[in-house]
């Protein structure tokens, strides 16, 4: 719904930013949290990001994508926003309850409302990430 944005994150390496994303959320372990939001915060304040116009607001965007995709999947439906990383998804899907996508999910859709101005980068990717962490390590319901 952006596409001038879409445009200048593309030139910029949006590629290589996007494969990064789902690589390090396709393997994230809960012990890992805290060192990737570190190395996230250090990516978003560099100076490749920042010429991409890519921030907190993209990267929260990206994980409720993320989330949503994890949740159709797991009631059944089909992965909209990240087709390529469908199986991915599917092996998180299986070990992942409704309750704690949806709730995940709506967490997100709260952490990306403050987005555009959080009080600490840092604090803010460390929530975003041991919440998702939390709806992916749960059992299955």
């Amino acid at each position: 719904g952006m596409p001038l944005a879409a445009e200048r994150l593309a030139q910029g390496g949006g590629a290589a930013m996007h494969a990064r994303f789902v690589r390090d959320l396709g393997g994230l372990q809960a012990a890992d949290v805290l060192r990737l939001a570190g190395q996230w915060e250090a990516w978003l304040r560099s100076k490749d990001a920042l010429a991409a116009g890519f921030g907190l607001p993209e990267l929260a965007g990206w994980m409720q994508r993320w989330v949503s995709d994890l949740a159709a999947l797991r009631l059944g439906g089909r992965v909209r926003f990240f087709p390529a990383q469908e199986g991915v998804l599917a092996a998180l899907a299986a070990r992942t309850s409704v309750a704690a996508a949806s709730a995940c999910y709506n967490e997100l859709a709260q952490i990306r409302k403050v987005s555009r101005h959080p009080l600490s980068l840092r604090l803010v990717l460390e929530d975003m990430l041991m919440r998702y962490a939390r709806a992916v390590a749960g059992a299955r319901g």
